[in-house]
């Protein structure tokens, strides 16, 4: 038999104590945030845009929109991914990664595996 115990450092606290960390803890950036570049996904319109510009067919169309609509942020994804998610030919997959780089709003990895994305933005989105 295996026990695991899992401990959270604010159990017993206050909001407040939670949110205001003891004296030698990093204490985190109150204010104006910025969100990191890389976590943020590009928007449904900015997908629209660039399909648009693309003047892609409908049934290309509605397979980025799908694969827009399943795909997490900052999720890292391959052509094994989008023939899961559209239950559709290897080649159709291939096609629509490569569809997604030609219209540049995924961004590939290193490291992951060969062909690996995820979804990334553009500065004029943001």
């Amino acid at each position: 038999m295996l026990q695991t115990v899992i401990l959270n450092a604010n159990i017993g606290k206050s909001e407040i104590d939670a949110q205001n960390p003891e004296i030698g803890d990093k204490k985190p950036e109150i204010g104006n945030q910025k969100p990191e570049i890389e976590n943020i996904k590009l928007s449904f319109d900015a997908i629209k845009w660039e399909i648009e510009k693309h003047k892609y067919n409908e049934p290309t169309v509605n397979n980025i929109l799908k694969i827009y609509d399943e795909i997490d942020t900052n999720q890292i994804f391959g052509a094994s991914d989008v023939k899961r998610i559209l239950d559709c030919s290897s080649s159709t997959s291939s096609e629509i990664m490569s569809k997604l780089r030609e219209m540049g709003v995924v961004k590939e990895i290193k490291g992951k595996g060969k062909g690996k994305c995820r979804f990334t933005y553009k500065k004029e989105f943001i």
